[in-house]
């Protein structure tokens, strides 16, 4: 996670046909071009269909993940892979189900190195859009369905869709509990704020905020991962998803205390569910390592280039880190002195230069 931009990744799903002449269309790279040039914290993930005299569907997917070009990811869905075709780029040979979940996984940030948490989307007509944000949702869809009697491993490998009304009502309480205004972001149409919160000197429009929000969750979520194994992880991130989701108050990850109260509520859900024993230790260690990274990201406001750098820095702690390390107190305070150094230099960094004499003070004051 850097000041490097965001990842691309395209992924192409093909069905030939003989009567259709499959092409990549033309939007393709100039969103290619658009995400490399700009700085992005959030993953997101884009799939379009369209078709060819009936016969031949074209399933393009634009996948945007913090922070620069994404190689070495594994997309999944429904047991179809994608391959990595370079420059970002990568092809399905297959057609997705609407309302199949679409996983990202060992994600590599080309600028920084860091290493991206799992993070989960799902197709809506014939979009999907795959971020720290969108993770929440799904997993917290998910979660209700397989509380009403859906098939968990079906759901989560993308065999079978969500629920829509389930994905509906996690999507309208995850945009409200983490105060994203008007933003929509399982919409492909607007989940790219990429080049909004770039252009935003101020960092207060919609798309700095789900920006900042999303560098955050990223955050967060990875120390899930640090904190516990694989299954375990897995389960933490569901219930942290459902926590958010199910609060009934704002959850303000600029205030230490509001991260930890729903990591704690995420406790209590694994507790209430009869999951393993570590599940609920994971979330706590998890707690006690990243809940200040996450206020000083979110808090990071101006140019959303400072919130990058405080994620940056999390990242070369998080990218090393096991849960002994995330559990070792005098590493967590350098962490955080890291941190703050970071955002520090980056606020300096994002000032105006003043010229006595010049013409363009640039908003100085003398």
């Amino acid at each position: 996670m850097s000041a490097g931009g965001r990842y691309l990744f395209q992924f192409f799903v093909t069905k030939p046909s003989a009567k259709c002449e499959v092409t990549r269309p033309r939007h393709a790279k100039a969103s290619m071009y658009l995400f490399r040039k700009h700085y992005w914290l959030t993953a997101a993930l884009v799939l379009t269909m369209a078709s060819c005299g009936g016969e031949a569907t074209t399933d393009t997917v634009l996948a945007d993940v913090f922070d620069g070009a994404a190689v070495g990811c594994l997309v999944k869905s429904n047991g179809a892979n994608a391959v990595e075709v370079g420059d970002g780029a990568y092809k399905f040979d297959a057609v997705l189900n609407e309302g199949a979940v679409a996983v990202a996984s060992g994600c590599r940030d080309s600028d920084t190195q860091a290493l991206l948490p799992k993070l989960s989307g799902v197709i809506l007509s014939g979009a999907v859009v795959i971020s720290p944000i969108t993770t929440l949702i799904v997993k917290a869809a998910l979660a209700k369905d397989v509380a009403a009697g859906a098939n968990s491993a079906d759901l989560r490998a993308g065999v079978v869709g969500i629920s829509a009304v389930e994905l509906e009502a996690a999507t309208t309480s995850i945009v409200a509990n983490l105060s994203l205004g008007d933003y929509q972001p399982t919409n492909s149409d607007t989940a790219n704020y990429i080049a909004a919160a770039k252009a935003d000197s101020t960092g207060t429009g919609t798309a700095a905020v789900a920006m900042r929000a999303s560098l955050a969750i990223s955050s967060m979520l990875k120390s899930l991962e640090v904190s516990a194994d694989s299954e375990n992880a897995t389960a933490a991130v569901s219930v942290v998803s459902q926590a958010i989701a199910e609060s009934a108050s704002v959850v303000d990850l600029t205030q230490p205390t509001h991260t930890k109260l729903v990591l704690d509520s995420a406790q209590s859900i694994a507790t209430a569910k009869s999951m393993a024993p570590e599940v609920a230790t994971s979330i706590q260690v998890a707690a006690d390592a990243i809940e200040t990274s996450v206020a000083l990201i979110s808090g990071a406001s101006g140019e959303i280039t400072i919130a990058i750098a405080a994620t940056t820095t999390v990242a070369k702690f998080l990218n090393t880190a096991d849960a002994t390390t995330v559990s070792d107190q005098a590493e967590i305070i350098k962490l955080t002195n890291d941190v703050e150094a970071a955002i520090f230099l980056a606020v300096e960094a994002a000032a105006p230069v003043c010229e006595i004499g010049s013409a363009n003070l640039g908003g100085c004051t003398f």
